[in-house]
């Protein structure tokens, strides 16, 4: 696979390069390869006891933008649940659910029974979800991703509660992620004394690391003859450049292989990766993970400045100067473009959005 194949353009009938566009995900169900193994086993340790009715562990994930945390966490919660069915295992990313009466209704739907919010006090439904704890003997494994966005709207009730349940015979283990290493500064010095979370630092992929998971995820999604190791190489290079991101590593792999199949090329060429390389600004200079934040919430598609203020706030929370500053470095790259949108009334909008090579 390491001979450079030459490309041609095919003259009839549509080039298929592409074969499987979901396994090119991030988050591609079929596939662990984005686990760092080492970080993996220390997350399993800690979280064990819950399996055996004994206490877990409380630990905080964090580092950079694109290591890989969410796909960690996910990885090793299937572990438990393969393990044992004792405990009950919740997933909630704190953009969605972000207040304690949201998570409060996550875990009693878990538990078997959905309350209604309406009419009832949060803490009346915690006290709801520890009867259950306690009548089933089933402890709870709460996966807290991106918690910041939890503590900035200062909602942390459900941490107090879980903190003070030390003698209602139920367990609680919590996972909470972050890019933060320092987020749970955010929490009262008693609940986070009484948590005790012992951090466990995920760091950034090297470029073996993502060669390998590369290879592995082009064998599923491309056609056989449209890559090779030189392709991957070149790629893994990109993903270090941009501090070391799986995902936007398989995210170049990607809008290679949809332009070059766009060009009607039977193959994916190193000629494509130099021109992405290039008008990405990589040669020597790294992304920030304020930076691969901003790239990953344009992902989905055009958002607007006050729409993208805010979101990007539940992340890292920035002022509107410095968010500002973050996306003119971005477009002086050549990552993303922007268009001022006249709306009704004389109010319009500036539009942000990924540049070609790097849109989704």
């Amino acid at each position: 696979m390491n001979r450079i194949l030459p490309c041609v353009a095919e003259d009839s009938g549509k080039t298929h390069i592409i074969l499987n566009e979901q396994a090119l995900l991030a988050r591609f169900p079929q596939d662990s390869g984005l686990v760092h193994n080492a970080e993996g086993e220390r997350i399993l340790a800690a979280i064990k006891g819950l399996s055996e009715g004994k206490a877990a562990e409380n630990i905080l994930i964090y580092g950079p933008a694109g290591a890989g945390k969410t796909t960690l966490v996910r990885w090793a919660l299937k572990q438990v649940e393969k393990q044992s069915r004792r405990p009950v295992c919740i997933y909630a990313n704190c953009w969605r659910y972000g207040t304690s009466m949201a998570l409060y209704s996550k875990i009693a739907d878990a538990l078997g029974e959905p309350v209604s919010r309406r009419g009832r006090a949060s803490d009346e439904i915690f006290d709801r979800i520890v009867e259950l704890m306690r009548a089933s003997k089933r402890p709870v494994l709460l996966v807290l991703d991106e918690i910041e966005a939890l503590l900035n709207h200062d909602d942390a009730q459900i941490l107090h509660n879980i903190a003070a349940t030390d003698e209602e015979r139920v367990l609680f283990g919590i996972m909470a992620v972050s890019d933060d290493e320092n987020v749970l500064s955010k929490l009262p010095d008693k609940t986070r004394d009484i948590l005790g979370f012992n951090k466990i630092p995920v760091p950034s992929y090297t470029r073996d690391e993502l060669a390998a998971l590369l290879k592995n995820r082009a064998a599923v999604a491309l056609r056989s003859g449209t890559w090779n190791d030189a392709i991957i190489e070149a790629i893994a290079e990109i993903g270090v450049m941009a501090n070391g991101s799986a995902h936007f590593a398989l995210k170049t792999l990607w809008s290679a292989a949809k332009h070059c199949e766009g060009q009607g090329l039977d193959c994916i060429t190193i000629e494509e990766l130099e021109r992405i390389k290039t008008g990405l600004g990589l040669e020597g200079i790294g992304l920030s993970s304020e930076e691969i934040a901003i790239i990953e919430l344009l992902e989905d598609g055009p958002v607007s400045s006050t729409r993208l203020y805010p979101l990007f706030c539940r992340k890292m929370p920035k002022s509107k100067r410095q968010i500002r500053n973050y996306l003119h470095g971005l477009e002086e790259k050549g990552i993303i473009g922007t268009r001022y949108v006249q709306g009704k009334y004389n109010y319009g909008s500036t539009i942000i959005q990924l540049t070609e090579g790097v849109e989704g």
